[in-house]
């Protein structure tokens, strides 16, 4: 790394996180004539709900009066996301592509793909909390949601007695779909699940998807916790590190809904040994995380880092189980931020691909990241500290 990044030591890293990084790169992502963003350019589904996902959470910190002071165009700004975001949400749903059933029912997806529908679904779910009725298309949205959600049940279905090759990933992001919409209209959940292929299955789904995805781990490669390799280690992972991290994101959600410990619920001997498998993955994956990292990175590409970023400070700030080692959170927030990598326009190496990763992993840190709320003094001892002396555990 040839420049660091964070150079205000009395200033808390989430305050520089918004200044110099999340703003920016929301600028650069909102690039576009009129009410377009850059995404469109491309015709990508994908990209355009996530840069909806990511603009909608800057809009949020930007409405925070302790940031008015410094950017000296925030009215003008939160105006400017709140009017793209609504066109591009309006242009996702007018790219959907419509089908019918052999009974007849209408069955919506974006490019018969299973991982880009659940997207999409995901970020008109967020539009229609943030605008409601409001919205133009309010109806056609939610006719998105209805008959978008049983296509994505019904692959669910043929993978279950059919081998998936696509990446855990895609199940993943149906149950992340699922949770969202479940916690904010219950009552539409109900009655799209109704009408679905699970129609008096319901409680099982989750269980069903879950279970799923704890048959096709496969053991990674050993990994040794402390310098003579005398104790390995092998972790349960999903093949590679971006589908393993999306996969531990659903798991972390799933594990805090319905944990023992949290809960009152009777669970049956099954539920029981599937919770059991969950805790036991999340605990291997730190320890997999904290032991694989590589100057920062993880993997080979920039999306693997900034995926296990995001997972990483996610699940080590939500459970007393596992802790974060901030030295390891630290590095990769600082390769990630780095300015041969970050531009002066606020994009990762002027890839949009990139940037959106980029600029969510940083979002996550703002929003998730416990110690980012300190000055980076604080910061810097802690990581300093956790990497004195032989590693700590975190179990």
């Amino acid at each position: 790394m040839d420049k660091m990044p964070f150079l205000d030591f009395t200033r808390p890293i989430r305050e520089q996180l918004a200044i110099d990084y999340i703003v920016p790169v929301a600028r650069w992502l909102m690039t576009g004539d009129g009410d377009k963003i850059l995404a469109i350019y491309g015709n990508s589904a994908w990209e355009s709900a996530l840069t909806i996902i990511f603009l909608l959470q800057t809009q949020e910190i930007l409405e925070k009066e302790t940031l008015a002071a410094e950017i000296s165009d925030r009215d003008e700004l939160i105006a400017t996301i709140s009017r793209k975001v609504r066109a591009t949400g309006k242009w996702l749903v007018l790219q959907a592509r419509s089908e019918k059933t052999v009974d007849g029912e209408a069955r919506i997806h974006w490019d018969e793909l299973t991982w880009d529908t659940s997207v999409v679904l995901r970020a008109l779910l967020i539009i229609s909390r943030k605008y409601g009725k409001k919205l133009t298309y309010y109806r056609e949205l939610e006719n998105c949601l209805v008959a978008g959600i049983p296509w994505l049940l019904e692959a669910f279905d043929k993978w279950l007695i059919s081998i998936y090759t696509a990446g855990p990933q895609d199940v993943a992001e149906i149950l992340i779909l699922l949770d969202q919409l479940e916690q904010q209209s219950p009552d539409l959940y109900q009655r799209i699940l109704t009408n679905s292929s699970w129609r008096g299955r319901e409680k099982d789904l989750e269980w069903t998807i879950v279970a799923y995805l704890i048959r096709t781990r496969t053991e990674a490669r050993q990994f040794s916790i402390d310098k003579s390799e005398s104790n390995s280690n092998y972790a349960l992972w999903w093949g590679e590190y971006f589908g393993t991290a999306e996969v531990l994101e659903v798991l972390v959600g799933f594990h805090k809904k319905h944990s023992v410990e949290n809960t009152k619920n009777n669970y049956s001997e099954l539920q029981q040994l599937i919770l059991k498998a969950v805790r036991e993955t999340i605990i291997q994956a730190v320890l997999y995380f904290d032991h694989t990292q590589n100057d920062g990175t993880w993997g080979s590409a920039v999306t693997d880092t900034a995926r296990v970023a995001i997972t990483y400070v996610t699940l080590t700030e939500s459970f007393p189980f596992v802790r974060s080692n901030h030295r390891v959170a630290f590095k990769a927030l600082r390769w990630l931020c780095s300015d041969t990598q970050v531009l002066d326009d606020g994009s990762f190496l002027h890839s949009l691909f990139l940037t959106i990763y980029y600029a969510d992993a940083i979002m996550t840190y703002y929003n998730s990241w416990e110690l980012g709320k300190e000055p980076l003094s604080v910061v810097y001892d802690k990581a300093l500290s956790a990497s004195l002396g032989s590693e700590e555990s975190n179990l």
